[in-house]
């Protein structure tokens, strides 16, 4: 599907502040929501190579990503993807798109290992501020 370079700054937030920024940007936004898969082994081979790999559901639609860290930011490697296995389930590796299966064969990630360790849902706002597209999350873990 594609490759983006992704450069984000992520802030913790009060509810305050949340609620502030919220009122001043998104007051007449509706959030949608969106669930984070998170794919690894049980050992973490991923994220020791600071990587990320996760299928994003969103709208009944769903992109897996492998993030890749770069000099500045990362690259990220999207591929449309049929559905999500369930959680602890192994990932049968078929189900990988070549291009992320070839990255992370260059990083020795052991396939066979690979499961969903665990999921995120955010309900998002998002507006185009000229500089930049600011997003602003309600997540639950």
């Amino acid at each position: 599907m594609g490759q983006e370079l992704e450069i984000e700054f992520k802030n913790m937030l009060t509810l305050e502040d949340y609620e502030l920024i919220k009122q001043y940007y998104f007051k007449q936004s509706e959030p949608f929501k969106q669930t984070n898969y998170y794919i690894d082994t049980n050992n973490h081979d991923i994220m020791s190579q600071k990587m990320a790999l996760r299928i994003r559901e969103k709208n009944h639609n769903y992109e897996m990503t492998l993030k890749v860290p770069q000099e500045v930011g990362l690259l990220e490697y999207n591929e449309i993807v049929e559905d999500v296995p369930k959680q602890g389930e192994r990932l049968d590796k078929q189900y990988l798109p070549e291009n992320i299966t070839e990255i992370l064969n260059k990083f020795n990630i052991p396939l066979n290992d690979l499961r969903q360790l665990g999921d995120l849902t955010t309900y998002r706002l998002e507006k185009n501020i000229g500089t930049g597209l600011l997003v602003l999350d309600h997540s639950i873990y």
